[in-house]
């Protein structure tokens, strides 16, 4: 974990808080399980990453497209699914680590009221979390959302 990360961690967790996240095992394969700490600051990460991209051009190699979002959701939802394990002393603290992060992810994102995440994969079911709803406003993940919904319209 990097020193930005467990700055931003610390902010809502103590140490003991953290052990307890790290005794919780959320499955998210077949064959791999990861701890509820590096999902909820996995979460994080991508919320972050997802947003340092949103000014640069979709011609560098770095950004994150359509598909990295799906991924980030998904794992939106891992998260979700540990905290429902958390015991209420823990889990007050955690849930504020993780609405940090949902806070930010809202800033840049909006309503996907054209339904551009189905589109990409339609699997999506609209009884999953509210953030399978959002979209960002603008950025590379947005134009080539944006150009598959265009597509398939086609």
């Amino acid at each position: 974990m990097n020193d930005e990360i467990r700055e931003w961690l610390s902010r809502f967790l103590g140490s003991s808080e953290v052990s307890k996240l790290r005794q919780i095992s959320v499955r998210v394969s077949a064959t791999r399980e990861i701890d509820l700490c590096e999902l909820v600051t996995g979460w994080y990460q991508h919320v972050r990453k997802m947003e340092s991209d949103l000014p640069l051009s979709d011609s560098d190699r770095t950004v994150w497209g359509a598909y990295d979002l799906l991924a980030a959701l998904s794992l939106r939802d891992f998260v979700a699914r540990g905290l429902g394990e958390l015991d209420s002393d823990y889990s007050a603290a955690a849930t504020a680590a993780v609405r940090d992060a949902d806070e930010r992810f809202l800033s840049y994102t909006e309503q996907d009221d054209s339904q551009r995440i189905k589109k990409l994969d339609d699997s999506i079911d609209e009884g999953q979390g509210w953030w399978w709803k959002r979209v960002p406003v603008s950025g590379p993940i947005r134009r080539e959302m944006d150009a598959i919904s265009a597509r398939m319209a086609d």
